[in-house]
């Protein structure tokens, strides 16, 4: 009996890539075995699939048809609308660049006419698909949540610049975990999955949106993604996932609170 827990305890401190399969492996089955649960009748998918695609074109949709779905989604009852994708570049606008280019030369030829001034600044603001999507966001009954994803090493094409990144954590400050339990001894030091630097949506969709969560996934040695970490550190601050704010959010907003002992996060108290 005491060599078989010798064994045991020295496989596991060599850390033996098979028996982390096994385990993974026996994890898939323990799953299989419970059965499928059924979803919660509150939560709803408006999925971006191939029949989406058929009927309203290839992806990516323009931003006003963004904007119609949060109209829509929000006049249907929703609460929360959580977004899985990213908006994190100007829409492809061919006629707000024709725009920009005639007030370009208004300037160049110092053309000083209200009107004219006045009509280009309007067929701007109706041509803005961004700007469109904002005030979408602002005016939705419902709760938007934004979402993004931290990149590490193998997802950051080139290193970003100190300011780019504190930039970036900035704008999604406002989503980060208000309140940190800690507990133990050594509760000051405990290790969290850290994130080189978030991929984040416009500024301007930034600022409209209720709040902001990341849906980065943490994949295993066989490739399987089984899990969704509950904080991630980017500089000094936790942040949660999508799916932690879009609930957070249907709750009211109450108390949100991080529980780290000294081996890290223990748990995530939402009210009460």
């Amino acid at each position: 009996m005491l060599a078989s827990l010798l064994a045991v305890l020295a496989l596991y401190g060599f850390d033996i890539p098979i028996l982390e399969l096994l385990e993974l492996k026996t994890y898939d089955l323990r799953f299989i075995s419970r059965g499928v649960q059924k979803a919660a009748p509150a939560v709803t998918m408006v999925v971006i699939d191939e029949k989406s695609l058929e009927v309203e074109g290839r992806w990516p949709w323009p931003r006003t048809k963004i904007a119609a779905l949060i109209d829509a989604v929000s006049e249907d009852g929703a609460k929360v609308i959580g977004f899985d994708v990213i908006f994190s570049e100007p829409d492809e606008n061919s006629q707000l660049a024709l725009i920009d280019q005639l007030s370009g030369q208004l300037d160049a030829l110092a053309i000083d006419d209200a009107r004219l001034r006045r009509f280009v600044a309007e067929r701007r603001r109706n041509a803005d698909n961004d700007l469109a999507l904002a005030e979408a966001i602002k005016r939705s009954k419902a709760a938007v949540v934004l979402g993004y994803f931290f990149h590490d090493q193998s997802t950051l094409e080139h290193q970003l610049n100190p300011g780019e990144t504190e930039r970036r954590l900035q704008q999604i400050a406002g989503s980060k975990y208000p309140r940190i339990r800690r507990t133990g001894q050594q509760a000051h030091e405990p290790a969290f999955i850290t994130g080189q630097a978030p991929q984040t949506n416009l500024q301007i969709l930034s600022d409209a949106a209720a709040s902001s969560g990341y849906f980065s996934l943490q994949g295993d040695r066989d490739g399987v993604l089984r899990w969704m970490p509950l904080v991630i550190q980017g500089g000094d601050d936790l942040f949660p996932p999508l799916a932690l704010v879009c609930a957070w959010q249907y709750l009211g907003r109450p108390p949100l609170t991080v529980e780290v002992g000294n081996h890290g996060v223990e748990g995530i108290q939402v009210g009460q």
